[in-house]
């Protein structure tokens, strides 16, 4: 028998870092914090990060249609060759703005760009779409638990 709970105002990080996103145009965003120029298929400018003085272009940002094993990634990232910082908007909202977590600084974009995540039908949304995705290779190590969570909350919608 299965103890798994769900608690239908949590979705786990992963979702609701994935929702938030979708939301945002990460892309505008980012490049909205500084001055960027385009350089080829990427934007190249300083860093804008609080604890990396920089003196030349060494911060790239790679769009979402940017190639990594020949699929597009889908989101925006971006890399610093001084500082070494990567990630997506969610990682670059928290070290712009010195947040001590990602889950802080997904929370600051809800609040910024008026996401409301508690609502039941973009809860439901999130779901099917994680159920979509569990034929996709990336998924098909995902645990009992998340795909009976994902599969009970379809179900009582």
């Amino acid at each position: 028998m299965n103890n798994f709970i769900y608690d239908k105002n949590k979705l786990n990080w992963k979702n609701r870092y994935k929702y938030v996103i979708s939301q945002v145009n990460d892309l505008q965003y980012i490049l909205s914090k500084g001055h960027f120029k385009k350089v080829g298929q990427i934007y190249m400018g300083k860093c804008i990060f609080p604890n990396h003085h920089d003196k030349t272009a060494s911060l790239a940002i790679y769009p979402p249609e940017t190639r990594v094993n020949g699929k597009p990634q889908g989101k925006t990232t971006y890399f610093c060759f001084g500082c070494h910082e990567s990630g997506d908007v969610i990682r670059f909202h928290q070290l712009y703005y010195g947040l001590d977590s990602k889950q802080e600084a997904c929370k600051a974009l809800e609040k910024e760009f008026g996401i409301n995540i508690q609502d039941e039908d973009i809860q439901t949304q999130i779901l099917k779409d994680s159920l979509k995705e569990i034929n996709n290779e990336n998924y098909q190590t995902m645990n009992l638990n998340m795909i009976n969570m994902i599969c009970s909350r379809m179900c009582k919608n």
